[in-house]
């Protein structure tokens, strides 16, 4: 799974988000301890994104985020703090 880390244009609103196959996510946030991988799989849909160990250890939860002027990152979604 690649993401884009972007902004997006939700009713006429910039918000922090992520971009997957050319569609927006918009970021909400209610609680600052949200894993990126809780993220994707809950508030995005994006079910494939797998989990096991919760410790980022076996490498199951691997995606790659793509930072502004191609700079690609493989993170462990587990680990990371949305």
């Amino acid at each position: 799974m690649m993401l884009l880390s972007t902004f997006c244009h939700i009713d006429n609103c910039l918000v922090q988000g992520f971009t997957y196959r050319h569609a927006c996510f918009a970021v909400v946030i209610d609680d600052p301890l949200l894993t990126l991988n809780a993220w994707i799989r809950s508030q995005s849909g994006l079910t494939g994104t797998k989990f096991m160990c919760y410790e980022g250890g076996c490498g199951s939860c691997i995606v790659t985020l793509e930072k502004p002027k191609d700079h690609f990152m493989a993170v462990n979604s587990v680990m990371n703090a949305v």
